[in-house]
């Protein structure tokens, strides 16, 4: 749903229902473990498929804002979402007893919530730049053997160039600390791993990524279509760019129920109208406006 305050400023609100249906592993491995601590007897564990695991559920709530500011060269956009996943497939710690095969189950519950804020800038006409900032927080509960790791920042970050014939960006990416929780079965047998084994960190440290693109446009191939369709709306005696940008201009106006002019052989009056608002947006680009 999208109400709109005026007509550079609206709020949507949107919710949805998804379903991750169980994988081929879940439903079909078939694999037994033979574990020989130091000291113990060897322990054989085997991981059975399941059959009876429903879908993971995913319930989605989200409501932005977007505005549009200086002659449509400023956009800014601020969401905020909530996500509610249940049913989650996991597989329960070793049981203990070496005859009870381990099998994926349904039971963890994940609520995922956050917010994103955006700002795109047109600099000039060849010339753009964005930048945008993500904050998640996860609540779960999970009777499986790991538990769902995830970052709390993400920040984004660029500039796009399109001088022909040379195109670039310039794009920074930033991925904040994120923590990831052991298998409760990989740290209840970590006693009885050798001396001086150093174990994984649960916790991943931040990291930076700066990407750089630089293009050259050796050519344009033209699309035939298109081509034939420019020379039927083009007057005689040569093109005058001008009177076509009029002539099409006016034909936007014929959806009041005038009849339309400047309607090339063959095409529809609907052709017309979408070819009218393509021009015009192209105009607009080259005047300073983001589409």
């Amino acid at each position: 749903m999208i109400y709109h305050v005026s007509p550079n400023h609206a709020f949507r609100l949107s919710s949805s229902v998804a379903y991750r249906p169980p994988t081929t592993f879940d439903v079909g491995q078939h694999l037994i473990t033979v574990l020989t601590p130091p000291g113990l007897p060897p322990t054989r564990i085997a991981t059975l498929g399941s059959g009876s695991v429903k879908p993971e559920q995913i319930i989605s709530h989200e409501l932005g804002y977007q505005g549009w500011w200086w002659d449509h060269r400023v956009r800014t956009r601020l969401t905020g979402f909530y996500n509610h996943i249940s049913d989650l497939i996991a597989f329960p710690t070793f049981p203990g007893n070496s005859s009870d095969p381990i099998s994926p189950v349904n039971g963890g519950v994940a609520d995922v919530y956050g917010g994103e804020a955006g700002l795109e800038v047109l600099v000039t006409s060849w010339l753009s730049g964005f930048a945008n900032y993500a904050y998640q927080e996860v609540g779960q509960s999970s009777n499986g053997s790991a538990r769902r790791g995830f970052p709390h920042h993400k920040v984004n970050a660029g500039l796009r160039m399109t001088w022909h014939p040379f195109t670039g960006e310039l794009l920074y990416h930033h991925v904040g600390v994120a923590s990831y929780p052991l298998s409760e079965l990989f740290t209840n047998l970590a006693p009885f791993f050798p001396a001086g084994t150093i174990l994984p960190q649960e916790r991943v440290p931040s990291y930076n990524l700066l990407n750089l693109r630089l293009g050259y446009t050796l050519w344009r191939q033209r699309i035939p279509h298109l081509a034939r369709t420019d020379r039927r709306q083009r007057p005689r005696g040569g093109a005058c760019p001008l009177r076509i940008q009029c002539a099409e201009r006016q034909s936007s106006r014929t959806s009041l129920g005038r009849p339309a002019r400047h309607q090339g052989p063959g095409m529809a009056h609907g052709e017309t109208m979408k070819r009218t608002c393509q021009l015009v947006s192209i105009r607009d680009t080259r005047r300073g406006k983001l589409s």
